[in-house]
């Protein structure tokens, strides 16, 4: 729709150029009788022009008259069959490339698609948008509410308030509109685009309408034939949801869990993300659908990790693909991808015999007794899994029921038995926390995801919050804080503790009762980060591996200091004086420099072995302690004190860099999970460096801003507030209401 200043200077040009089209007509006069008769006389079967001799008169009428009466007589019979030829146009002459034609074209394609309501349409070319002929005292009202899952506000529009034609407000496809219609009588009926809204009759110049907009390009209210009001209005079109993967799946190596990234995207937000796994083979089995977080940001790449291990097709070749669906119900699916589903490789023989069996049972054919009866051969031997009390109970139990129970489900309960016992024997109590952490937190993601009440949430936070204490005293259970060394973690990895993740579990909390979910969401998402990283390491292991990187710090600490010491006798030699005799251990010097030499190569294989590879640092300290033996041994004191001062400087280079090699190594066995007592709460990192807190302010970055502790704060103010007017009798009802309803929203 043209705006009004458009739609006038149209009007005047065309109204100018039909002036000038017309100019010529005020030359236009009548043709004369000479010239009639002319005209008529031109056709090619008159000849002799016998109107003309008609009206002739001779000169001398009285001589030769009978000759002219003779010659009237021929000229009126001639004209007995006279009938005036068809018009000449000389169009054809001034318009050689037939432009004429291509008007007429236009006329006729105009005509064919306005014949239905050619009064409306020239009515809209000769009255531009606003000045519509209108009834006085007219009212209409219109509220156009877009659907909820599009976050949009609902807007209003009115004759004191009409949309901007250049500019026109936008519903998306599937809003609501009401109308509300006041001053006009005759049979009234509104249309937006060619969908008709349902009109209702209030009273004798009132009435109501209202539909769903599913397209068009504006608002019309008609009475009768005639357009009391066109207002412009452009209907967004709800485009499906795409979704992609943006890196070939992954497995993790330690965990061997299924590691996936992708973007997925829509114009009005996404409802539910899922993935779906089905067999390649053909086998039995329904696909398996598992929730997958859906991104507020469509710019934001969504990581996944969850651990499918356990699942009965683990080590199958399966088909991978996921799904979207917006609001709207519209679905967007990736591309499907070939993968062979990650399988966990057990080490204790028993662990692995339990596993077996436990994949017979998901075969068809008459197994279960059979299993049963290799259950109690393995719990016959105790020995085998140190006298485990634990799994000889879970060895009776899995007889027993396999024996006095055929239903699936009994069979489905003793094959988890069956995996969490392998877990115990071959991870220990640690990958049983861990994997029950995850659980509680993705139960408690899904609760959020769905829209749970409060008290379900706040079930699931204290069982979340229960599964993250019992995990970290499992990691924690066997290592004493004090023998952690003083290590700078990796680049992108941060020191984390019980503390930090209680308080992370408690700020979610706090967000949830104040109703802000997506915040609490986002915090979620942020911890299951720092959860998918904890790796579940026996606490053996772990502690060995603090031992370790404990004596190599050391040794490199003592072989520096050493080395210092040899280069403070060097220079005592070298500053002697010169009447003193000379010393007798300058050989002895040169032999303990070459002994410093054969620890430094020691220490740099042991550094090989633990960290995969030894500080640079030290190569060139080997090449100067080398050198320094070497000068020492051909008695040349000033240059062997240059490369021992080389040396010196080269190895305090290296434990800088060993440092940050044995933290690297140490936090791919679980140690970044881990911080020593007191370090929470200083709102620093390893290095110094001010970390964001929840105390301090919001955390920022992609996705919903999550407010700070002053936002809580004020948050938690203006509810109470709130709450207080809701219960204050002395309010009106209607506001009284309206609260109500404001604060089931929270």
């Amino acid at each position: 729709m043209l705006p009004p200043a458009w739609h006038l200077a149209i009007l005047a040009v065309s109204g100018i150029a039909i002036l000038a089209a017309a100019l010529p007509l005020r030359r236009f006069r009548y043709p004369t009788r000479q010239e009639a008769i002319r005209r008529l006389e031109k056709d090619p079967a008159l000849a002799h022009r016998p109107l003309t001799a008609l009206n002739d008169r001779p000169a001398d009428e009285q001589a030769n008259a009978s000759l002219w009466h003779e010659h009237q007589l021929k000229a009126a019979t001639t004209l007995q069959n006279l009938t005036p030829s068809r018009p000449v146009s000389s169009v054809p002459e001034k318009d050689q490339n037939a432009l004429r034609f291509v008007a007429l074209i236009i006329l006729v394609i105009a005509a064919t698609a306005g014949w239905q309501n050619p009064g409306e349409r020239l009515s809209r070319a000769f009255f531009p948008y606003g000045m519509l002929p209108a009834r006085q005292n007219l009212t209409v009202e219109a509220w156009v509410t877009p659907p909820t899952y599009t976050g949009l506000p609902p807007f209003f529009l009115s004759l004191t308030h009409p949309p901007d034609p250049a500019a026109p407000p936008q519903a998306p496809q599937g809003s609501n509109i009401r109308l509300h219609i006041a001053g006009a009588g005759g049979a009234l009926s509104a249309s937006i685009g060619h969908t008709a809204l349902e009109t209702e009759k209030l009273g004798d110049m009132s009435f109501k309408a209202s539909g769903v907009i599913e397209g068009g390009d504006g608002l019309v209210i008609r009475s009768g034939k005639r357009i009391l009001l066109d207002w412009p209005l452009t209907v967004v079109p709800d485009a499906a949801p795409k979704i992609a993967l943006t890196s070939e799946p992954a497995v993790h190596p330690e965990t061997q869990e299924l590691q996936i990234r992708y973007r997925a995207q829509d114009d009005f937000g996404i409802k539910t993300t899922r993935l779906f796994l089905r067999l390649t083979d053909g086998g039995k089995g329904k696909p398996k659908t598992i929730s997958l977080p859906s991104p507020r940001d469509p710019s934001m790449v969504q990581s996944f990790r969850r651990d499918l291990t356990a699942h009965p097709w683990a080590g199958r070749e399966v088909e991978m693909f996921l799904t979207v669906r917006d609001g709207a119900g519209q679905e967007g699916k990736s591309r499907p991808i070939v993968l062979i589903l990650p399988e966990r490789i057990f080490k204790h023989p028993i662990a692995r015999r339990m596993v077996e069996e436990r994949k017979r049972l998901t075969e068809p054919g008459p197994v279960r007794l059979d299993v049963a009866s290799n259950m109690g051969i393995l719990a016959g031997h105790p020995e085998r899994f140190d006298n485990d009390s634990v799994i000889i109970l879970g060895l009776s139990v899995a007889e027993s029921r396999l024996i006095y129970n055929a239903d699936r489900p009994s069979i489905e309960s003793v094959r988890a038995l069956l995996w969490d016992m392998a877990l115990r024997l071959d991870q220990g109590l640690g990958a049983l926390a861990r994997r029950d952490l995850l659980k509680a937190e993705e139960a408690l993601q899904e609760a959020l995801r769905k829209g749970a009440n409060q008290e379900t949430l706040e079930q699931l936070m204290d069982q979340m919050a229960e599964a993250m204490r019992r995990y970290l005293e499992q990691m924690t259970q066997n290592i004493d804080p004090q023998d952690i060394p003083d290590l700078p973690l990796p680049e992108g990895l941060e020191a984390v503790g019980q503390d930090e993740l209680n308080r992370m579990l408690e700020e979610a909390r706090r967000l949830m009762r104040m109703g802000d979910r997506e915040g609490a969401q986002e915090l979620m998402a942020q911890l299951r980060k720092m959860l998918e990283n904890l790796q579940a390491q026996k606490p053996e292991n772990l502690s060995e591996a603090l031992a370790k990187s404990k004596e190599l710090i050391d040794r490199l600490g003592n072989l520096e200091k050493a080395q210092r010491q040899q280069l403070d006798k060097t220079f005592k030699q070298l500053n002697a004086p010169t009447n003193a005799p000379p010393p007798t251990d300058r050989q002895d010097n040169a032999a303990e420099q070459s002994a410093l030499r054969q620890e430094l190569k020691s220490l740099m294989k042991q550094f090989e072995a633990f960290t995969g590879d030894s500080p640079k640092a030290l190569n060139r300290a080997d090449d100067a302690m080398d050198r320094a033996a070497q000068s020492l041994k051909r008695q040349r004191l000033d240059v062997g004190r240059q490369f021992q001062s080389e040396a010196v400087d080269q190895l305090r280079r290296a434990q800088r860099e060993a440092t940050q090699m044995l933290g690297q190594a140490l936090s791919k066995k679980g140690l970044h999970t881990f911080t020593k007592p007191g370090s929470q709460g200083t709102g620093s990192d390893p290095f110094g460096k001010e970390r964001p807190s929840l105390r301090n302010g919001p955390i920022t970055g992609k996705g919903p801003k999550i407010p700070g502790q002053p936002q809580i704060d004020r948050a938690g103010t203006i509810l109470n507030e709130l709450r207080r007017r809701l219960n204050d009798p002395t309010r009106r009802k209607l506001e009284r209401d309206y609260i109500e309803r404001l604060l089931k929203m929270y």
